[in-house]
C-alpha cells in the first residue's frame, strides 16, 4: 500500500476507516513512495497489472479468451483511488493495464468494489490462481489468523491443533435453509423491534 500524497504516513486510523476492519485479515506492507513499491515488486519478481481507464487498457473479463493473456507466476494488481485513479508513475511501470466494463451511468466503481470484482475475475479467467500458496505460507497464515479468531485461551489451544492439520475447506459455502439466520447486531434488532411495535400500535 502506497500512502496518498496528502498523508505523511499511513496511520492505523486511516486504514481502519478505509477497510472497515477487514485489514486485520490482510498482510499489509506500507510504502511512502510509489518508486519504493515498484522496486519491491520487481525485486520479488512480480509482473505489475494496473487498473486504468485509458484507451491502452484491455478488458480483464476477456483478457484470456480474446487477447490470449497468460497469468504470470507472480503478479501484483494495482488499484488507485476512485477520484484520480492510479498514479502516472505506477502506470508507466505497468506490464499490463486492465479494466472491467461498466453498464449504466457511472464510469468507475468504488475502490473496494473494484478490487473485489477484479480479483474474482482473475479467479474466473485463471482458476489455477486459486490456492497457490505453498505449505509454509499457509502455516504462517493459520498461526496468525487462528490467534485473531480465538476469543479465549481454550479457543487458542483448540486452534493451535489446527495449524498443521486444518479442517477441510467447505466445498459449498451456501448454508442449509434451516441455518440461514440473519446476523443482525443487538442494537439494530432492538430498533427494528421498537419500530415494528410502533407500527402495530398505529394500526390499532
Amino acid at each position: 500500500m502506497v500512502a496518498p500524497v496528502e498523508l505523511k504516513k499511513l496511520q492505523p486510523e486511516y486504514l481502519k476507516k478505509v477497510t472497515q476492519g477487514s485489514d486485520r485479515w490482510l498482510t499489509i506492507r506500507k510504502f511512502e513512495k510509489t518508486s519504493d513499491c515498484i522496486k519491491a515488486l520487481r525485486e520479488d519478481g512480480r509482473e505489475i497489472w494496473v487498473t486504468d481507464l485509458s484507451q491502452e487498457s484491455i478488458r480483464l473479463d476477456v483478457a484470456r479468451s480474446t487477447f490470449n493473456v497468460n497469468l504470470p507466476e507472480k503478479m501484483a494488481v494495482v488499484v488507485g483511488r476512485e477520484a484520480d485513479g492510479t498514479s502516472k508513475e505506477m502506470i508507466a511501470a505497468a506490464d499490463k493495464r486492465v479494466y472491467l466494463p461498466m453498464f449504466g451511468f457511472s464510469d468507475s466503481f468504488n475502490v473496494s468494489v473494484a478490487t473485489g470484482l477484479i480479483i474474482q475475475q482473475i479467479f474466473f479467467n485463471w482458476p489455477e490462481a486459486r490456492q497457490d500458496l505453498d505449505e509454509n505460507e499457509k502455516v504462517m497464515l493459520r498461526k496468525d489468523w487462528y490467534q485473531k479468531l480465538a476469543k479465549c485461551e481454550d479457543s487458542k489451544k483448540e486452534f493451535e491443533s489446527y495449524v498443521d492439520s486444518p479442517p477441510q475447506p467447505l466445498e459449498d459455502t451456501r448454508m442449509p435453509e434451516e441455518e440461514r439466520v440473519p446476523k443482525i447486531m443487538k442494537k439494530v434488532r432492538k430498533r427494528i423491534a421498537a419500530k415494528e411495535a410502533q407500527l402495530e400500535m398505529n394500526k390499532n
